[in-house]
């Protein structure tokens, strides 16, 4: 039987570089995930593109149970909030559109004085040499007209969001590259997003769009 130093459960944004940290300082690691592998480009099951896909792929709606397999959990909190999260290596890395927003800086003054922003800062710039985050370089209708409206409210501030996605240089490149961890990555090709970061009294919400590349 194989013993570990520390198992983790899940295998999410928390729990996998959590497992890589723990990894390079020499402890022997577990990870638990219930998922399957989920890309093609990893010779894995396909993402759903189609709409009969996406309904294939439902896991699950609430406590209702639709595919074991499937990727795709929605769950409504308080008869007002509709909350996706997934099921699969990855996990809600799957889903979330890949938004990496750095906070601002007096937000780490709610964290026990151990935890400062100085300190933090490696651990970004270590995020951003492996994924290469960038913002969409395509500008939609929609969110000409999302940042019209926000910009009509003096409250709000609007910007463009970095993503952890690589666009390359078109739809038609077949671009890749070997990260330091020796895992091959691909630009998007045929799916293009464009994310907001809206701000309203200091709080900040995402807004993702989703468009064929033209």
């Amino acid at each position: 039987m194989d013993r570990y130093d520390i198992i983790i459960i899940g295998s999410g944004v928390g729990a996998s570089p959590a497992a890589a940290n723990l990894s390079e300082s020499g402890a022997k690691i577990c990870i638990l995930e219930r998922g399957g592998w989920w890309g093609e480009f990893q010779e894995k099951e396909s993402f759903p593109e189609t709409r009969f896909q996406l309904i294939k792929s439902l896991r699950n709606i609430n406590s209702l149970r639709l595919n074991k397999k499937g990727i795709f959990e929605f769950t409504l909190m308080n008869n007002r909030y509709l909350v996706s999260a997934a099921s699969g290596v990855g996990g809600g890395s799957l889903v979330i559109g890949g938004f990496v927003d750095e906070p601002p800086r007096d937000m780490w003054d709610h964290y026990p004085p151990e935890i400062t922003y100085e300190g933090i800062q490696p651990h970004y710039k270590n995020i951003a040499d492996v994924i290469k985050p960038a913002v969409a370089p395509v500008e939609t209708q929609y969110s000409k007209w999302i940042t019209q409206a926000c910009k009509s409210i003096p409250e709000v501030k609007v910007k463009d969001a970095r993503q952890s996605i690589s666009f390359g240089s078109g739809p038609d490149a077949e671009e890749s590259w070997t990260n330091e961890y020796g895992i091959t990555q691909k630009i998007v090709i045929t799916v293009a997003f464009v994310c907001l970061a809206v701000t309203v009294a200091r709080r900040t919400a995402w807004i993702l769009i989703i468009f064929k590349w033209p």
